[in-house]
């Protein structure tokens, strides 16, 4: 299965999670006690209509950790730009909620000295990484403190990679695509800038697994790259829809 078509997995899925979500009337009812005052505080002359669902947008930066590669020395592996997109619901009286969220990382350019494998020895090695995420995340929201609602998450999902023709002296070697197990822990802010829209300030530290070149696995030229991770710094919208019901309105469950 090649990674055009896992792209187009990943957003049916993340189509059929959000449509119970898109599915809820717009129609807007007005927010009380602690879904209001938790997700929305009070702006003068606003009344917050919103649901506890929401859609959501990143961008970000990602610091990527070295990958260990059997048989290379001397390795670098780029930082690169980030972008999801998503979206979610949650239960504000219990300050959960969960989101699910594709994103793409752009090229990461990977260099190092090979020792064995491709060539004679301290053969100078190129080659570049890019990497599709779907990830269902679920945070601890701890309620608003002076307008801003700091949380704590958690991430399972899938990492789709894609790697590049590996350039050694003499030639170049076949690469290839790759699935791998995907975790993720986060921190972060949210801040209400109107009555339906927050921004997402966050922190994620993510694993995604390791990634192959293509060959055979008994190949001479054959490279792998494991344990690639980063850390994520991300700024985010959420755009809060729907409107609040009794199974999620803090009132009707004291």
């Amino acid at each position: 299965m090649t990674i055009k078509n896992l792209v187009k997995i990943g957003l049916v899925f993340t189509a059929i999670a959000l449509a119970p979500a898109l599915s809820l009337p717009v129609s807007a009812a007005g927010m009380t006690g602690q879904l209001r005052d938790t997700y929305f505080p009070s702006i003068k002359g606003v009344t917050p209509e919103a649901g506890p669902c929401y859609l959501r947008a990143d961008v970000g930066y990602s610091l990527s950790n070295s990958p260990d590669a059997a048989g290379i020395r001397q390795s670098t592996f780029d930082d690169s730009w980030l972008a999801e997109v998503g979206g979610g619901c949650g239960s504000v009286s219990r300050g959960l909620r969960a989101d699910l969220l594709f994103g793409f990382r752009g090229d990461r350019d990977f260099s190092g000295v090979a020792q064995s494998g491709f060539g004679p020895a301290n053969t100078p090695l190129t080659t570049s990484l890019s990497s599709y995420t779907l990830m269902l995340n679920a945070y601890y929201d701890f309620g608003r403190i002076r307008g801003f609602v700091p949380y704590l998450g958690a991430g399972v999902g899938a990492a789709f990679h894609t790697v590049d023709d590996v350039s050694v002296a003499g030639g170049r070697a076949e690469g290839g695509d790759s699935t791998a197990f995907a975790w993720a822990l986060m921190a972060g802010l949210g801040y209400q800038v109107s009555d339906r829209a927050l921004l997402d300030l966050g922190y994620r530290y993510i694993d995604m697994g390791s990634a192959d070149s293509g060959g055979s696995a008994t190949s001479a030229r054959r490279i792998e790259l494991d344990g690639i991770s980063a850390h994520e710094f991300k700024l985010g919208l959420r755009y809060h829809f729907g409107q609040s019901s009794r199974c999620c309105d803090y009132e009707s469950l004291k």
